[in-house]
């Protein structure tokens, strides 16, 4: 038992948008949400299960601790409804309400609960709420209750509970308390949605976010040029004309550097074979083979080189891209300039694709600057035709969108 029960108040009309609703705040109470900038601020594994927690202000445990609190509230995304559930919204809310009020009951008999009195709220259209006293203090315990409650707005379900841990409060009160705070739920705008969304990504990827909350697909390719992700033989296939990542390494030991990789290693894992894919398909990386030291195939396993092969050039430090935004510089191995016809024009080619993963549309400088290859990856070769000459140590201004 922590404190007081104090009905809530809303005098500060402080109104929060949660995924695809909003909610109002009431006085005297705390929260977090996935969109926040909670890094380092409240326990980091809540942002994975959780989207939004709140707490009353004057409780002092954390919100890992939330059902401690006097009043609290958390909302979970439980998922994406069918399309077979507009049938249902065609029919009217109430439909909709007695379709998960079914749900509810059934999952919390699951749970031993028995004489279910199930509640139903319509805080505004195509949104819905069922909730029941799921859990209750025993007769000689101090007074605590839970609520479970679903939450269906269109296409999507959320779930949940309240809980109260307090001094034994008049019942009509807390059930008051819960149905003012469904009640308050509102839609949201596109615009809204989008802006909180992004939000999210960003907490997921941090620094390797880009504007659009996508993963930055020019960090992407530093992370190979940093060792941090790599192909092994044979897990790149190739049907003679495009292609394909089959497969992606993590180096252990580079990776431990970057812990928002290792706490978000399936988002990342998809986010960066959703880039290559997206580099993959743009034609202009092609290069016949006709045109290309034969040397250089060596590293592509003699597949024609096509946008995932400047990926494996990363990955062998044959191209290295530093800076960001509108500005870079490309470290280059000199044997490299060498072994492909107008080596800067694809090396361009190749970042500007990445940015446009991210919709970046703007002209951008590269500098390139030549660095010898020790190792001699490809070896000391004569030049192609058409090989780039005299482009390092200068800066090369290339139109964000070509074509």
């Amino acid at each position: 038992m922590t404190s007081k029960f104090n009905k809530p108040t809303y005098t500060n009309e402080n109104r929060v948008v949660i995924n695809t609703f909003s909610a109002m705040i009431p006085d005297g109470m705390r929260y977090f949400r996935a969109a926040d900038d909670w890094r380092g601020k409240i326990e980091e594994d809540l942002c994975d299960k959780f989207e939004f927690i709140m707490v009353n202000d004057d409780y002092e445990g954390g919100f890992d601790q939330y059902h401690d609190a006097s009043f609290s509230v958390h909302v979970v995304q439980a998922g994406t409804l069918e399309d077979s559930i507009d049938e249902l919204w065609n029919k009217g809310s109430e439909s909709v309400a007695e379709e998960f009020e079914n749900v509810l009951i059934t999952n919390l008999e699951a749970n031993g609960c028995s004489d279910i009195d199930v509640h139903r709220v319509y805080p505004t259209e195509r949104m819905v709420v069922v909730y029941a006293d799921s859990k209750e203090a025993g007769e000689n315990e101090p007074f605590w209750r839970q609520y479970t409650y679903l939450l269906a707005q269109n296409h999507v379900l959320y779930n949940g509970s309240i809980y109260f841990n307090c001094e034994e409060v008049d019942l009509y009160e807390t059930d008051a308390a819960i149905e003012d705070w469904f009640k308050k739920l509102d839609s949201i705008s596109e615009e809204e949605k989008t802006a909180y969304q992004i939000a999210v990504k960003k907490n997921i990827f941090g620094e390797f976010a880009a504007a659009d909350g996508e993963i930055d697909a020019v960090k992407v390719a530093q992370l190979f040029s940093k060792d941090v992700f790599f192909n092994n033989d044979g897990e790149i296939a190739y049907d003679g004309y495009h292609q394909q990542m089959i497969g992606l390494q993590l180096n252990a030991p580079e990776v431990v550097k970057y812990p928002t990789i290792i706490k978000h290693l399936k988002e990342f894992g998809a986010s960066v074979t959703s880039v290559v894919r997206y580099v993959e398909e743009n034609d202009r990386l092609i290069l016949p083979d006709s045109v290309v030291h034969e040397n250089l195939l060596d590293l592509t396993q003699n597949h024609t080189i096509t946008g995932i092969s400047f990926f494996t050039f990363c990955e062998h430090h044959l191209i290295s891209i530093f800076g960001e935004e509108d500005g870079y510089a490309v470290s280059v191995y000199t044997d490299f300039i060498k072994a492909i016809p107008n080596a800067s024009d694809y090396i361009a080619e190749f970042i500007r694709t990445l940015r446009l993963y991210n919709g970046k549309t703007s002209d951008f400088e590269i500098t390139f600057v030549g660095v010898r290859d020790l190792n001699e990856t490809i070896g000391d070769i004569e030049p192609v035709a058409n090989a780039d000459d005299g482009i390092f140590n200068q800066k090369m201004t290339f139109a964000g969108i070509v074509g």
